[in-house]
């Protein structure tokens, strides 16, 4: 690993890396990681992560090895572990923060829309930064928080339940992380951050022939709507209105082959939201397996790595298993 962080050759580098993320050894690979997160403090080691980014667009998608994952879901007064090179870097939103270990029941989201934004933000799902889609042209603006529930993917298994309650055999996932509105009483000034939300049902929605769930969650300990539980909890009108704007937002108007590609095939409740967001995490563990195990084998080299300074034990173990 001294030769990854030195190494003047960038071919011998890239290679290394390519190592450290394909060896199917857990062991070997753990051991590659700890060398590196050692050795995170060396200029070498930063300038390697820039080059590997540059060459191998598939680390893009790594969260940086020296960083620890960081679980929104820990208590006041905790010591969040993290290496010295943690502090520098962000976490990717959707492959470097963990859905919570209470999931489906209580679930980690990122928002990229609040209701007052009129322009369409979405997260770059290269950089993890929140991006500019683009300006909202006409009067239409999401009535609710939105955006993405870390760790997912739509997939197969998540097509297949379209397919099953549609009966239309030509679904398919549509390739990007599992969608969420949350609703809550409080104004939210700005996306771009990070709540825990209970999921209360969803929306099957199919885009073109691709199915694009939206997950309705309520944010937690919201004061208005912290205690629903399940979607026939909310007024219809409100589930009305998140119809509308799903069903409408990508017409134009005076273009009719702009409308009638979206539908709502139906609106489920907590149990189906469940089933469908474990689908998700299936299809992302297939999708992403690989990420998922560099983020482990991060997380535990830099507990080891912060062990000196007198972290518990038992904090160790759940950055290992997050």
């Amino acid at each position: 690993m001294k030769e990854l962080v030195t190494n003047s050759s960038r071919a011998a580098a890239h290679d290394l890396m390519k190592e450290l993320v394909t060896n199917s050894s857990r062991a070997a690979a753990h051991d590659l990681m700890k060398e590196l997160v050692a050795n995170s403090s060396r200029p070498g080691a930063h300038d390697l992560t820039k080059e590997l980014v540059k060459r191998k667009p598939c680390f893009e998608l790594l969260p940086c090895p020296c960083v620890r994952i960081h679980d929104v879901t820990h208590q006041p007064g905790d010591d969040p572990l993290v290496s010295p090179a943690g502090q520098l870097f962000k976490r990717h939103p959707w492959h470097g923060v963990p859905l919570g270990p209470e999931a489906p029941d209580l679930v980690t989201c990122y928002i990229e829309i609040v209701p007052t934004d009129t322009v369409k933000y979405e997260l770059d799902k290269l950089t993890g930064h929140l991006k500019i889609d683009r300006p909202q042209k006409y009067s239409s603006v999401c009535p609710t928080l939105y955006g993405l529930l870390p760790q997912t993917y739509c997939g197969d298994r998540v097509a297949h339940a379209s397919r099953v309650r549609t009966g239309r055999l030509d679904i398919v996932g549509d390739g990007d992380p599992m969608d969420v509105c949350v609703l809550s009483e409080r104004p939210i000034s700005h996306g771009d951050v990070l709540l825990r939300a209970i999921p209360i049902g969803g929306l099957r929605m199919i885009d073109h022939n691709q199915a694009d769930d939206k997950i309705i969650a309520v944010l937690k300990d919201d004061p208005a709507y912290g205690d629903w539980t399940d979607i026939y909890q909310c007024p219809p009108s409100l589930i009305d209105r998140l119809r509308h704007y799903f069903l409408t937002y990508k017409e134009v108007p005076g273009d009719s082959s702009s409308g009638g590609l979206v539908e709502i095939a139906e609106v489920y409740g907590r149990k189906a939201a469940h089933d469908v967001i474990l689908r998700s995490r299936e299809d992302y563990h297939q999708k992403y397996g690989h990420i998922e195990r560099l983020a482990a084998a991060s997380n535990a080299q830099s507990a080891l790595s912060d062990q000196p300074s007198g972290r518990r034990a038992s904090d160790v173990q759940v950055a290992a298993d997050t």
